[in-house]
């Protein structure tokens, strides 16, 4: 009878601690993990959300070194500098032509650049952890290569000047923005073209050399042969 006593106390206290056991779990250990478990996810999430904020950070255009606004040779090279080890799109008239990457110090070069004939605009982005960067600012280089114009008036060709001014008034026209020399004598152009200059004169003969040059570096020359007789 002992025996059955003590065991029955055991299985009401067995009973009793499991009761007591799931109602704990019940009222304080599930909302406890269910606490714990949402207290992880929002870690998590804020960890994500942290990530992302700096993934967003904005990617700075590159800047591009200065190239003459007119050239007669192409292609050209271009230099510019971006943040290290990051992706350089080139873009000429507005199409994706070529592309490098910057060294560690930032540098990037493009060495061979075909230009079209006339205008052409050239602007880069970066690219890196695909994200990219607004365009650069826009270069405008004119790509010409034809002569440029130009029109001797006066002299007139062999011509012979006499009297006591030794000089002989040279004028013509040429493209507005043209440059004018006369045996290397710098001449002032007007807006419309048109140039005047009174050249001193050797006794005999004289061999005038009118070059006009374009913003592109491109030249005409015309001679006039001019004798001064006193």
């Amino acid at each position: 009878r002992v025996s059955e006593r003590k065991s029955s106390r055991k299985l009401l206290y067995s009973i009793f601690l499991g009761i007591f056991i799931l109602v704990f779990l019940a009222l304080w250990g599930v909302p406890s993990l269910i606490s714990m478990s949402i207290f992880i996810s929002n870690m998590r999430h804020r960890n994500d959300q942290a990530i992302k904020t700096t993934d967003q950070t904005p990617l700075f255009p590159p800047s591009v070194e200065p190239v003459s606004e007119a050239t007669n040779s192409s292609p050209i090279a271009l230099t510019g500098y971006a943040d290290p080890d990051t992706k350089i799109e080139l873009y000429v008239n507005g199409i994706a032509a070529y592309d490098t990457t910057t060294d560690e110090t930032g540098v990037f070069k493009f060495k061979s650049v075909s230009l079209e004939s006339g205008a052409n605009s050239l602007w880069v982005i970066a690219v890196k952890n695909d994200k990219k960067s607004v365009n650069s600012k826009t270069l405008s280089v004119v790509y010409k290569k034809s002569a440029p114009k130009i029109e001797i008036n006066k002299p007139d060709a062999n011509s012979t000047v006499t009297g006591e001014k030794k000089e002989v008034l040279v004028s013509g026209t040429t493209d507005s923005g043209n440059t004018i020399t006369i045996n290397d004598h710098f001449v002032i152009v007007n807006p419309d073209g048109s140039f005047y200059y009174n050249y001193p004169l050797n006794d005999g003969d004289n061999t005038l050399k009118i070059t006009a040059t374009d913003r592109a570096g491109n030249q005409t020359t015309m001679e006039k042969k001019v004798k001064y007789s006193s």
